[in-house]
């Protein structure tokens, strides 16, 4: 009767497993010291599960998207990146994705199982990829998502990506000047110089169809003064714009009343705009908005844009 022997995991592999979140390919585990054999007990035992082709996971859970990633990584070899939508959640940017890019080199090149996708790599996005997880650069991943994706989402993700202090417009833009080949190209160099300073896809929004659609001036955004913070101000003539997402909880909206009483006190006038507005009657809000602008002093005329009715 043989002895069923429980297998010693190598700290070579252990090392392998921890950088890689839990993930490791046969010839990895082969190289840290593990047989076949040892690698069928390890699976027998559920200690680890073989996803497929040769890639081996810690546990016998389902893979997470980090893990995902990982599986696609390696099983496509080096070189090779992430790129795409899940390029952009893997740093904390959209949504999850149900299908992984997996960036690879131009020559003839075997498909990968679902799901993964290969991506055959003619415009140098692996010489720019980063990480023990290669993933494209950033400021690729954007810009290729709004070959296949509304302005508008670009617009959040890029707000998410500066947000979160991973690139900035000009950095973005600075990519998008040397492709030869982009959709669009014209109009999203617009969209960037119009994010300077901007922090959200409706503060976007309002920069595009509420200033710049009715020629009204364009405010200093995300201004401190003091222990007040704006997220539009029109300095010379003492008026604010406030954008709200969504309408706030009671302590939110209190704190909203104050600060609005606090700039009525210094002889600052603050309009309060919510999504629904923004989105839906922008000539409308041009029109207030421009009006007190008129009457605290700026010169120049509020211009209609094409779909104004009033």
């Amino acid at each position: 009767m043989g002895v069923n022997r429980r297998v010693i995991i190598s700290d070579a592999a252990r090392r392998l497993l921890s950088q890689q979140r839990g993930v490791i390919s046969r010839a990895q585990a082969v190289e840290a010291g593990l047989s076949d054999k040892a690698l069928s007990i390890l699976v027998r035992d559920e200690r680890w599960t073989r996803t497929q082709n040769g890639i081996y996971m810690r546990g016998a859970s389902v893979p997470t998207f980090d893990q995902r990633l990982w599986i696609g990584h390696l099983l496509a070899g080096d070189p090779s990146a992430i790129g795409g939508s899940a390029c952009l959640f893997a740093q904390g940017i959209g949504r999850e994705p149900s299908e992984v890019d997996v960036w690879v080199p131009p020559d003839p090149w075997r498909s990968l199982p679902q799901p993964f996708r290969v991506v055959r790599d003619g415009r140098r996005r692996l010489a720019h990829a980063r990480g023990t997880l290669p993933l494209i650069r950033l400021e690729d991943a954007l810009l290729d998502g709004a070959r296949h994706h509304s302005l508008e989402a670009f617009v959040g993700n890029v707000t998410d990506a500066v947000r979160l202090g991973r690139t900035t417009p000009k950095r973005i833009e600075t990519v998008l000047r040397h492709r030869d080949r982009q959709r669009d190209k014209t109009e999203l160099l617009e969209v960037l110089a119009d994010l300077q300073g901007i922090e959200s896809n409706l503060e976007f929004i309002f920069r595009r169809d509420v200033e710049r659609a009715h020629g009204l001036p364009k405010g200093l955004r995300q201004v401190k003064r003091g222990r007040s913070r704006f997220d539009i101000l029109y300095e010379p003539y003492g008026v604010i714009a406030e954008v709200d997402g969504e309408r706030g909880h009671v302590d939110g909206r209190l704190r909203d009343f104050r600060r609005d009483n606090s700039h009525a006190a210094h002889l600052l006038t603050t309009f309060r705009y919510g999504s629904y507005d923004i989105r839906t009657v922008p000539c409308q809000l041009a029109g207030q908005l421009g009006n007190s602008l008129q009457l605290r002093g700026w010169n120049d005329v509020i211009k209609p844009c094409p779909s104004c009715t009033s």
